[in-house]
Parts: C-alpha cells; sequence; structure tokens
C-alpha cells in the first residue's frame, strides 16, 4: 500500500479509500494513520446494521446504535485518521426505510440523517414478486429460503436485504419536483451543503458528545477558531424533551418549522454560538477522530 500510494497516488495528489468491512479501529488506524502514508480513508460497514441482525432481516435499525457507534469512532479513531461517515451503499437497502417505513417520518428521518453526515435521501422500492428482483444474489438466496419456508416467507427476508433497493433507478419525476418545494429534502442538503463551505467548523471542527447516557437523544458541539456549533438530534418518532440548549446560541436549520419545548420524531437542529467568549465548547477534550490540520488542508 505504501509503494502503491507513493509511485501511484501522491504523484497526481490522489486520494485513496479501502473497503475493509470488521476489521476494527486498531487496524483502521494501522492503514489510515497520516504517518503511515497508506491509504488516506477506509469504509468499515459494521454499522450498517445493529448487532445480532444481517442485510435481510425485517427490522427497525436502533438510531441509538449509530449513535453509539459513532461516538466510539470519533473519541477513539485519533485526529490523524479521517473517518468515513455513511449509511447505505450499492450493496445495501436505503437507511431511511430501515429506520421506518411509515411514510410520515420519510422527510424528516431524510434530513435528519442529513443533519448527522451526508448521505443518501431514498427510500427503499416496492416490490411485489420475484420476478422483478434482478440481484442474482437475492434470487439465489430466495430459491435457498423456499425449501426452508413458504414463498411469501422467502420474499419478505428479500424484500428487506435486496441490492436491488440501491440499485434501482432514481425517481426523476420526484427529484424534479423536490426542486420546486422549499421543505424538501433536496433543499435542505442545499441549505447543509452551504454551511459546510462557510463554516469549517462543520468540516475540521473539534467535537465534543453531549448527553451520552440520554437514549433516542444526540447532542454534540463543533468548534475551530472561535466558531461554535451545536447539534441536536431525536433518534425516535417519539416526541422528547428537549435538553438545555446552550447560552449564547442561535437556530441555523432545521428540519422542522417551530421547533417547541418538545423535540418532533427524528426532528434535528442546529445551533451557531452567536455570543463570542473567551472559552469554547470543547476545551476539556483533546480533538478526536478528525483530521490534522496538514491533511485538512490538502483535501479542501
Amino acid at each position: 500500500l505504501r509503494e502503491l500510494r507513493c509511485r501511484a497516488f501522491d504523484p497526481y495528489e490522489a486520494f485513496s479509500v479501502g473497503e475493509m468491512p470488521g476489521i476494527g479501529m486498531q487496524m483502521g488506524k494501522l492503514l489510515t494513520g497520516e504517518d503511515r502514508h497508506e491509504l488516506d480513508m477506509l469504509f468499515s460497514f459494521d454499522h450498517l446494521e445493529t448487532p445480532g441482525h444481517t442485510r435481510f432481516d425485517a427490522y427497525r435499525y436502533d438510531l441509538n446504535y449509530l449513535k453509539q457507534y459513532y461516538t466510539e469512532w470519533m473519541e477513539g479513531y485519533g485526529n490523524r485518521c479521517w473517518m468515513s461517515l455513511f449509511y447505505e451503499n450499492h450493496d445495501n437497502p436505503r437507511m431511511i426505510s430501515k429506520v421506518n417505513e411509515d411514510p410520515r417520518f420519510r422527510f424528516a428521518i431524510g434530513k435528519l440523517l442529513g443533519m448527522i453526515q451526508f448521505t443518501l435521501g431514498a427510500v427503499n422500492v416496492s416490490f411485489t414478486e420475484i420476478s422483478q428482483i434482478r440481484d442474482v444474489e437475492s434470487r439465489n438466496l430466495y430459491e435457498e429460503f423456499c425449501r426452508e419456508m413458504s414463498e411469501e416467507a422467502a420474499f419478505d427476508k428479500i424484500l428487506a436485504g435486496t441490492r436491488d433497493h440501491a440499485r434501482a433507478m432514481m425517481d426523476w419525476q420526484e427529484a424534479e419536483e423536490q426542486k420546486y418545494d422549499r421543505d424538501s429534502i433536496y433543499y435542505f442538503y442545499k441549505k447543509l451543503i452551504a454551511l459546510r463551505k462557510k463554516y469549517p467548523a462543520l468540516v475540521y471542527g473539534d467535537i465534543r458528545i453531549t448527553n451520552r447516557s440520554a437514549k433516542n437523544l444526540f447532542t454534540w458541539f463543533r468548534e475551530l477558531d472561535g466558531e461554535v456549533f451545536y447539534i441536536e438530534c431525536n433518534l425516535s418518532e417519539a416526541p422528547l424533551k428537549r435538553p438545555p440548549r446552550p447560552e449564547g446560541f442561535g437556530g441555523v436549520l432545521s428540519n422542522y418549522k417551530k421547533p417547541g419545548k418538545q423535540m418532533q420524531p427524528y426532528e434535528a437542529c442546529l445551533y451557531r454560538k452567536t455570543e463570542v467568549s473567551g472559552r469554547g465548547c470543547c476545551k476539556e477534550q483533546r480533538p478526536s477522530g478528525l483530521l490534522h490540520k496538514s491533511r485538512s488542508e490538502k483535501y479542501k
């Protein structure tokens, strides 16, 4: 890997990433550490299913596990490694549908996931019979399952995990409609992108997780050069008591129009510190899970 990077990647300032499921955090550090001169980033797939589940299990994904997973990696990975944050790819069903298939929550969840970190905003396809499935893996598994259970039960298992959910054609008509809806996921992501470009703290800032033990609540600070942000997310479909907001922070972006005393289902809010003081919000903890300065400048 070192030779490959030296001879093929570095001369062109190329970026490298490896698909490496199951290697663990310590091996990840060895493969992607800035001083190792091997890979720039790795894709770990440990968070795509909650413990005890596989891709072909029909279940609701508990976002509290995602909170735990990201917290462990952001605090343990180190500030000389770049962590990849993603929810889905061409081999996995859409995360929105895994969290909650109820269409009432589709847009809130899509924006919530975007607030945590960038991801796609699509949902699973409504397949009705095995003949509509083109994924070879799924069709072969369907034949195996049919030997052990009814065709209906076998199809339900296939429906939970088929790769065709991620490989179906995009609904271009719906995508076009979202361009004319200022409350759409499309515009929410445009705002997130604009904020990340405007405020480097949202990309390279130090991070501090708060409310660690609170179920269904995910909150953290981001800070860089005196610019401070606070993010709060409700990870469930049930209303949640809103935690006390830090003083001096004003609202910047939310997936609900009027945030109230209670957090609504899958609500996600971003606040920016408007009162500047000499003390930051993240000083008690060294930067973790973030890029070293020289590396962040390289990939800006």
